[in-house]
């Protein structure tokens, strides 16, 4: 239980200023008598004396106890329930009005309660949080004010709670995550016919079927059966899938409504969700010039809150990504059948002749895919000179990326963009692609 420390402060009500309004009206009507002198110190003692009373009659807001949880987790965007507990440790009767107060990235509601209590007795509230931005956000004071049995006068104090917000990236790709999964149970077999293809793995071997692919019979099992029998196949299993979000200076670009950093993270959380519901281990890695976040699961029911927890509070720093660091860690990281996608700015000259120099090898051993979003057209103004500008702008950017698409796909590197609102679905749809889903 957390009480209020700061030293209380008295403070007025608006019945108290009527009352004053009312002594007014008395002392100007005592005035036509010639008595607004003796009127006005009459009621100025009264009204004292009645405010004084109720002052020394109000519980102190170091009396009411208030206790929260430790933390709270939810998703940007989403709504959580934050559980508060008042008790009154004094030994009258409470009668407050509580102000929850957050920083205004965090909506809360209800923002004022009033609070009745006897002595000894508890009372709970749940509040609403909805963050604005990810990351770690600490509960903010909550202003406690007392009333006195008359409503005159009262203290304000501010009590502290040691709540804190965990606010994950927002998902808001969660939405086509069934469609996905839908395409993805289809390739995984479920379908009356299984054909080779790429990511795909040799399954069993079965009786011909009218409407199979005559590539997949297998004429030497054939030969020693009275019918034709064709191999199936099935996506490979025991693979592993490497996601690296490069959260440098170039991903705090705005495209849109989001920074190039939010859309990674939302792409990241889809493609995460699909590959462990394909049975791939997934490993997700945060770098600019070093790592900066990273997390580990191949369990269905956790990867989302495991991956989710490790990229909580990540923001893009003002460094140059060090492509070269980066390189030697992917080296270091390599395992068996590994893919690689990494989610990077491209079309920038140094940083794809850098990429292309240090990622270029890796692709020899390893599947690895580069994966940006694509800058949005500039509006148009009443000025054509402006237009003029920002269409040569974006004519000389797109020819940039188309370069830099050009040289790395040279270098045994694949690269994609995608507009910003379906970077997250295009590169899900790429990455259910290599697992032989058409």
């Amino acid at each position: 239980m957390q009480s209020a420390t700061a030293t209380p402060k008295p403070v007025v009500t608006g019945r108290l200023a009527a009352l004053l309004f009312v002594a007014a009206g008395f002392t100007a009507i005592a005035g036509l008598i010639g008595a607004a002198w003796t009127a006005a110190a009459a009621s100025l003692v009264v009204i004292s004396a009645l405010t004084l009373v109720d002052l020394l009659r109000t519980l102190r807001p170091a009396a009411l106890a208030v206790r929260g949880p430790a933390s709270v987790q939810c998703q940007v965007g989403q709504e959580s329930r934050l559980p508060l507990e008042f008790r009154n440790t004094g030994a009258r009767a409470a009668r407050t009005r509580i102000r929850i107060a957050w920083l205004p990235s965090v909506t809360c509601t209800p923002a004022q309660v009033s609070v009745q209590l006897e002595a000894g007795a508890q009372a709970h509230l749940d509040c609403r949080l909805t963050p604005r931005r990810g990351g770690e956000i600490p509960a903010g004071p909550i202003a406690i004010r007392s009333f006195g049995p008359l409503g005159l006068a009262g203290w304000q104090a501010n009590a502290t709670i040691a709540t804190r917000l965990f606010a994950a990236p927002a998902f808001p790709s969660a939405a086509i995550l069934p469609a996905k999964l839908t395409a993805m149970a289809q390739a995984d077999g479920r379908n009356a016919v299984r054909q080779r293809g790429e990511g795909t793995e040799f399954d069993t071997l079965r009786e011909y079927v009218v409407g199979d692919d005559r590539r997949s019979i297998d004429w030497r099992a054939s030969a020693r059966s009275p019918n034709l029998v064709v191999r199936t196949w099935q996506p490979e299993r025991d693979r592993s899938l490497l996601i690296v979000v490069d959260c440098g200076r170039l991903a705090a670009a705005r495209i849109g409504d989001f920074t190039r950093l939010q859309r990674y993270l939302d792409a990241t959380l889809l493609v995460t969700a699909l590959a462990v519901h394909a049975g791939e281990t997934v490993e997700v890695l945060a770098f600019d010039t070093k790592p900066q976040r990273q997390a580990r699961s191949r369990n269905r029911a956790g990867a989302l809150a495991v991956v989710g927890a490790a990229l909580t509070g990540l923001n893009a720093r003002m460094v140059q990504t060090d492509y070269a660091a980066l390189g030697r860690d992917l080296g270091e990281r390599a395992r068996g059948r590994q893919s690689v996608i990494v989610m990077t700015a491209l079309g920038v000259q140094h940083g794809d002749v850098s990429l292309l120099a240090k990622l270029g090898p890796l692709a020899t051993r390893r599947e690895v895919l580069l994966a940006d979003v694509a800058n949005q057209r500039p509006p148009k103004t009443l000025d054509p000179l402006v237009n003029a500008y920002r269409a040569a702008a974006s004519a000389k950017s797109t020819r940039s990326l188309e370069q830099a698409r050009a040289q790395l796909k040279a270098g045994g590197l694949i690269s994609m963009t995608a507009p910003a609102h379906t970077f997250a679905s295009d590169l899900a749809d790429t990455y259910l692609h290599s697992r032989g889903v058409r």
